[in-house]
């Protein structure tokens, strides 16, 4: 599975009636990987495992 399939699944975990028409990956981004979702909805995960603290808490 690759990464955005991964994020997709987390998303689906969250919010499992949310309905996906097209997705955007940017994984250009120094601390953030970014999924756009239906040109509307932002979602942004941890690109690297030492920030994902910072999801939970206050950095």
């Amino acid at each position: 599975m690759d990464i955005k399939e991964q994020y997709l699944q987390s998303i689906y975990h969250w919010y499992p009636e949310f309905m996906v028409q097209n997705v955007e990956l940017v994984a250009h981004g120094q601390n953030n990987d970014i999924l756009i979702i239906n040109d509307e909805f932002i979602f942004r995960f941890p690109s690297r495992s030492d920030l994902t603290h910072c999801y939970t808490s206050t950095c």
